[in-house]
């Protein structure tokens, strides 16, 4: 079990079920994007012109992550609100 590299800040966890590649920095944030494989990663990536993101979606604002938990803000604001854009992009579902 390990995470490969395949440059351009692709990667390939062996440790995750399913949607296993992701572009970006890793792990479940903002700026991480999953992928069912390198060759749809990496497809993205040409087509972009750069590592894709959550926050390019331009929906930080509204996202509950972005606010203290519990706060009158965080209860305004849609959990995960890049996630549909994540999905779009990465051609599977980011659960």
């Amino acid at each position: 079990m390990a995470i490969q590299s395949f440059g351009g800040e692709i990667y390939k966890d062996t440790n995750v079920y399913g949607a296993s590649v992701y572009a970006g920095n890793g792990g479940q944030g903002c700026e991480t994007v999953w992928f069912r494989t390198v060759a749809r990663a990496c497809a993205v990536v040409k087509e972009l012109g750069k590592v894709p993101s959550g926050r390019d979606a331009g929906l930080c604002s509204g996202c509950q992550n972005h606010f203290r938990y519990g706060s009158e803000a965080w209860k305004r604001a849609t959990p995960y609100a890049c996630k549909a854009y994540k999905a779009q992009i990465a051609g599977c579902s980011q659960d």
